[in-house]
Order: C-alpha cells, then sequence, then structure tokens
C-alpha cells in the first residue's frame, strides 16, 4: 500500500514536470510566431502613431461594419514603440516597414526599416 502510493506521488510529479515543460515551449512557440511584418505610411496625430496604407502578407484585414465578414482591403494600425529606441518622430510622412506583435489593432513595434522618403499618396 504504502509503495502504492509514493509511486503514485512519483508518478504526478514527473507529469508535471513535462506538462510545465511543453507549455513553455508551447509560449515561446507562440510568441516567436506572433511576431509580424507590415509595411505603411508612418503618420502622427498628436503623441500617437498610425501606419496607414499597409501592405504585406500579415497587414490585418478591415471588417465590414454591415456582415462583420473580412474585407480585402487592409486596414491601418496604431503603432505602440513603448520603449522609444525607434525614434518614430524622425520617420513621419515616411514608408516604413515595422514587425513587431500585433493584437486589436495595435503593432508593439520591435524593429523598423525606411522604406521611402514620402508615402506616394
Amino acid at each position: 500500500m504504502r509503495f502504492t502510493i509514493i509511486a503514485a506521488i512519483v508518478v504526478c510529479a514527473v507529469n508535471a514536470s513535462v506538462v510545465a515543460g511543453a507549455s513553455s515551449k508551447a509560449r515561446e512557440k507562440t510568441a516567436a510566431a506572433s511576431s509580424v511584418t507590415v509595411s505603411g505610411c508612418l503618420e502622427r496625430d498628436d503623441a500617437a502613431y498610425r501606419l496607414t496604407d499597409t501592405t504585406g502578407a500579415d497587414a490585418p484585414k478591415e471588417r465590414s461594419w454591415k456582415t462583420g465578414f473580412v474585407r480585402k482591403r487592409n486596414s491601418d494600425l496604431d503603432i505602440v514603440d513603448a520603449s522609444r529606441k525607434l525614434k518614430l518622430k524622425d520617420h513621419v510622412g515616411h514608408r516604413v516597414s515595422l514587425t513587431g506583435s500585433v493584437q486589436d489593432g495595435e503593432m508593439r513595434a520591435s524593429s523598423m526599416r525606411h522604406l521611402a522618403a514620402s508615402c506616394g499618396h
């Protein structure tokens, strides 16, 4: 009886460590997979930055307000540069490519590449 209880505790401990390791790897994989690159025209409104005229395979699509279906047209993104290391203010009005994570129409930018000195409107 005592051996059975000890064996059960050992099995539970091993399973818990395997599950914890698997979920840790899944989180790392999700974080890496959630990084997207979107190009567009960088605009500024007061202290907020926005990427308009977005392009790229990862650019979020608009939804129709009438039907809720995804449209073919890309939507604009609000840009967050919490660390201010990207110096977005120097690139306002330029076409740029931003890489970061996108959630709810907002991109947390981690890197930027300058594409053109103007947006070409």
